[in-house]
């Protein structure tokens, strides 16, 4: 009898395992499309094809909720800035975080002329920002620039509390003085954690 239910589930296996490797997005109803992802720089959008020789479509934010390039490891989160008060656009967000909590990098460089008379640009310095998401929610927060967080303490620290708040374990290396300053590579730390035991 074992020998009628062996090729059901190894087919069951391999379609977990094949799906776990492909693109995906997840629409506004929760229903989650297989197919391939990669991102138009050029526009605030996604392209998305569902097999070889199907064309593409374009995916906007208002289109999806979350959406996953595998090869690359990264997720594509649809959310809204905390900034937009009014929540009038959603914007796309990338991150390589594992889930359910998000770190967003964003990386920019300042310019200077390499002579006064004018000439090529080389680059002066570079800086990071760092914002959070946690899964479920439609809001992106912002929590600091690169180099120790000294601005993280108060309102930047209470909004990784209150998201890491049903992880005591996670919580318990945060709760420290209020003077506590967080770097970034704290803050990946932190987030490490608790996604690993969230899994």
């Amino acid at each position: 009898m074992k020998s009628y239910f062996l090729l059901p589930l190894f087919l069951t296996g391999l379609t977990q395992v094949v799906y776990a490797q492909q693109d995906y997005y997840i629409n506004n109803t929760q229903d989650t499309i297989y197919g391939s992802i990669s991102k138009n720089f050029m526009t605030s959008a996604l392209s998305f094809k569902m097999g070889d020789d199907s064309k593409s479509v374009r995916l906007r934010p208002e289109d999806f909720t979350y959406a996953k390039d595998s090869e690359k490891g990264i997720t594509f989160i649809s959310a809204f800035d905390e900034y937009d008060r009014n929540k009038r656009k959603r914007s796309i967000f990338a991150s390589t975080s594992s889930g359910p909590i998000y770190i967003i990098e964003k990386s920019s460089a300042a310019y200077m002329s390499s002579n006064p008379s004018g000439g090529s640009l080389v680059p002066m310095a570079k800086s990071a920002e760092y914002w959070i998401h946690k899964k479920g929610s439609d809001v992106v927060l912002f929590f600091n620039s690169m180099g120790p967080f000294g601005s993280a303490k108060d309102n930047r620290i209470l909004k990784l509390k209150n998201m890491i708040d049903d992880e005591p374990v996670t919580l318990a290396l945060l709760e420290t003085d209020k003077n506590k300053k967080i770097t970034a590579k704290e803050l990946y730390e932190l987030v490490e954690d608790y996604n690993i035991r969230k899994q």
